[in-house]
């Protein structure tokens, strides 16, 4: 059983997976949610120092790779969590374990050199002024009917999103889809991962309510049918309850073996 750990800031006691773990394999001194409650997903000033604290680099190209997973999956549940604990995650793998904070900056020289070296010139920003020159030629030969409006997007910057997007109760928050366009039913969808904000005792409460051989993901799908039948009947003794139970099990195994035909 994991031990338990009190946050002075949200001045609760929980199981110690809660915190994360530093280098010396010593824990935060608060939670997750406390420690990630003001992180912008979007804006680095809110999570460098947090990445210098726990002595792992910033490795731009990696963040971003997950905070757009992140954000495509459902941009309204993107929180200060969603991003920064898988990012810790990916700094331990042998690719990048042998670095710290103080490796950023020759880490980020590295990947521009490899940058170079991929584009073939060893003069980016001239290139990238080059470019910007032409797509300004191609807008204005759009504007004026030369050119479709397809061939001058496909050249187009895309807008990135700015920084407070990934925060659902800012005025500045836009809900707007990904920018490249979705190709009807061969669209890839990456299913999210249900189970990863359960906290260990969520996942003791499921497991006495449910059972312990389910998976996260049924779990979630159990409790989730079960409240829906609570709202809608009113249900009050134990036999009823039980019953309501095993109907919720028997709609799941229903659908599981409908879905593998």
């Amino acid at each position: 059983m994991a031990e338990q750990r009190y946050c002075p800031k949200c001045r609760r006691t929980m199981a110690d997976t809660n915190f994360y773990t530093h280098k010396d394999k010593t824990k935060a001194e608060l939670c997750k949610a406390c420690q990630t409650l003001h992180i912008d997903n979007f804006n680095p000033d809110t999570f460098l120092w947090l990445l210098e604290e726990y002595d792992v680099p910033w490795i731009e190209a990696e963040w971003n790779t997950l905070r757009d997973r992140a954000y495509q999956k459902d941009p309204y549940k993107m929180t200060g969590m969603s991003v920064f604990g898988k990012y810790l995650s990916k700094m331990k793998l042998k690719q990048w374990n042998k670095y710290g904070w103080a490796d950023t900056e020759k880490l980020k020289q590295e990947e521009e050199e490899r940058r170079k070296a991929a584009m073939g010139s060893d003069d980016i920003a001239e290139d990238d002024k080059n470019y910007e020159t032409k797509i300004a030629r191609m807008k204005e030969a759009y504007e004026n009917g030369e050119i479709t409006e397809s061939q001058y997007q496909t050249y187009a910057a895309i807008t990135a999103p700015e920084a407070g997007m990934g925060n659902p109760y800012d005025n500045n928050f836009a809900s707007s889809a990904s920018p490249y366009p979705v190709n009807g039913d061969f669209e890839k969808v990456e299913l999210v991962d249900v189970g990863a904000d359960l906290t260990e005792e969520d996942k003791i409460y499921l497991a006495m309510k449910w059972g312990r051989l389910y998976r996260a993901d049924e779990w979630v799908a159990l409790e989730k049918l079960y409240e829906e039948f609570m709202r809608s009947f009113d249900i009050q003794d134990a036999a009823r309850l039980d019953q309501l139970k095993k109907i919720c099990k028997t709609s799941l195994k229903m659908d599981q073996a409908i879905n593998q035909e």
